[in-house]
């Protein structure tokens, strides 16, 4: 299996190191229903070095389809976003340390000088898919919105 794309944080040095790739994954990988087709992702961006660690600043897009939970149709969804993690060498844990702080949240930890990109560009995915299905009425297409909207409004005109 041929890797995918990484970026190797040695060749950051006094510059910021500039990356565009796209990066396939499935379905199947970032398991995440109802998400039933997703394109190539494209991200690129720059790492540079910052105290402790490296930044990343990227601009993640792809596209996906998800099933709709009241008619079953594909509906399709665009998604496009920048965002930002700090990139820190992975330390062996003490147990007293097994919770995560805030400074947490925005961080990737990685144990080599070459970072794959496909685990980062799928927790984004996963993010996405996730607020894909909440920008709307929960997990439903926009006919099955409509539908509803209209049940609504008969049901409405025929109890006045």
């Amino acid at each position: 299996m041929k890797p995918g794309p990484s970026l190797s944080l040695e060749a950051v040095v006094d510059e910021p190191l500039r990356f565009d790739f796209e990066v396939p994954f499935t379905v199947e990988k970032l398991a995440r229903e109802p998400l039933v087709a997703g394109s190539p992702a494209h991200i690129e961006g720059e790492v540079s070095r910052v105290e402790g660690g490296y930044s990343l600043s990227a601009r993640l897009s792809w596209e996906g389809k998800l099933e709709c939970s009241r008619c079953l149709a594909h509906y399709g969804f665009t998604h496009e976003e920048e965002f930002s993690l700090l990139l820190y060498h992975r330390r062996p844990v003490a147990e007293s340390e097994l919770s995560l702080d805030r400074d947490d949240l925005d961080a990737y930890f990685y144990e080599d000088s070459v970072v794959p990109v496909a685990p980062i560009v799928a927790c984004a995915a996963r993010i996405a898919a996730a607020s894909a299905l909440t920008a709307g009425p929960i997990g439903t297409c926009r006919n099955a919105t409509a539908q509803s909207r209209s049940s609504i409004r008969a049901g409405e005109r025929s109890s006045s």
